[in-house]
């Protein structure tokens, strides 16, 4: 629907928005409250997920009954984040490793689901890339919101290895 909406060129604005919210609400809407300390996301879109714009996702808002919306008043995501992409964790990490990165030794929080074939390889990316010490990893059943919930905010980068299955 999203796709389609963009590239019609009869859409109205309403229909845009509410759907661009819809959409937001299910992919990144649970990890509103977490996402609020941060500036900057970094997206690693498996599968399906590689066609959607995240950044002209809309965040919460509230259809004004008789004012017009237009495309330019809309609340981005792009408007609170700087969003950038990567094809996969193995090769941000060789970007990272070529290119200056703004934190110095960050703390990392990763979640894993286990499901995901290759998870172990890109655990062990994860800790070649930075200190081993410096990574902590839930897996399995700590890989639960629950332990997100009590443990995100003691971490610089948080890594969500849940390839939609979770």
């Amino acid at each position: 629907k999203l796709r389609e909406l963009l590239s019609t060129h009869d859409s109205k604005p309403e229909d845009y928005a509410l759907t661009a919210n819809w959409l937001y609400e299910q992919l990144l809407g649970p990890l509103q409250p977490y996402l609020n300390k941060y500036n900057n996301l970094l997206l690693i879109p498996d599968g399906d997920l590689h066609l959607i714009p995240f950044e002209a996702l809309v965040e919460p808002f509230q259809l004004v009954p008789g004012k017009k919306t237009d495309y330019f008043s809309l609340p981005y995501l792009l408007r609170r984040f700087s969003v950038s992409y990567s094809p996969s964790w193995m090769v941000h990490l060789k970007n990272i490793n070529q290119i200056s990165f703004p934190l110095t030794d960050p703390r990392i929080g990763v979640w894993a689901d286990t499901t995901f074939q290759v998870w172990q390889e890109e655990i062990s990316g994860i800790k070649t890339a930075w200190t081993d010490q410096r990574v902590e990893v839930a897996i399995g059943p700590d890989c639960s919101l629950k332990n997100f919930k009590s443990n995100f905010d003691r971490f610089d980068i948080l890594h969500l290895m849940l390839h939609g299955q979770t």
